[in-house]
């Protein structure tokens, strides 16, 4: 199944704590797993305007989705219940995600609480998602020469889960000869090391 892209919009109008500026050197990607169960979810306004105004069920609850993700700090975010990579941020703006400010790292975020282990369907669109995302930055120029992960907002301390990495980012990198950076922590974050991987 391919995969949906949906721009989340300008950036005017979001809050600015989340950005330090667009001058930077793109070196990497850092995998989020926001460990929310079913996601950040829609922003109920918007979904609510965009129902009012004769939209489907889908529509609005991707023009909801995005309105809140247009209030994260994330690069491009992937829902896997809607089957939608959004994509939120240029990718030379220098965003503070991963508990601090990633100079030259991509934020990718996957939007849910755990990986289906063993859905083929889930694991193929996760990938499709993260791979995609690599590609695109390449072709816009951003060298991608390494792929880490890191502990989610919460904090919790099986974040991003090994699961995760296992089935999804670890076998993207090796496809795409992308090396791995198991030692990655920003202010708080969860090293790969820290896994039983």
């Amino acid at each position: 199944m391919k995969l949906q892209v949906i721009d989340t919009g300008p950036l005017k109008g979001r809050p600015n704590k989340w950005y330090k500026g667009r001058s930077r050197t793109v070196t990497g990607i850092c995998v989020h797993h926001t460990a929310v169960s079913g996601g950040f979810g829609p922003s109920r306004s918007v979904y609510r305007r965009a129902c009012k105004r004769g939209g489907t069920h889908r529509d609005a609850l991707i023009l909801a989705t995005a309105a809140r993700y247009r209030r994260t700090p994330y690069h491009v975010i992937y829902n896997p219940t809607l089957g939608v990579l959004f994509q939120n941020l240029p990718y030379e703006l220098w965003a503070k995600h991963g508990n601090g400010s990633n100079r030259h790292t991509i934020g990718f975020a996957w939007d849910e609480n755990s990986l289906t282990v063993g859905d083929e369907y889930d694991v193929s669109m996760a990938q499709q998602a993260l791979r995609g995302t690599i590609r695109d930055a390449m072709s816009h120029g951003h060298l991608v020469a390494s792929v880490t992960c890191h502990s989610a907002w919460t904090r919790k301390p099986h974040d991003p889960g090994p699961s995760f990495f296992n089935m999804v980012v670890e076998p993207v990198a090796l496809e795409l000869m992308i090396d791995m950076d198991y030692g990655f922590s920003v202010n708080g974050g969860t090293p790969l090391g820290a896994y039983d991987r």
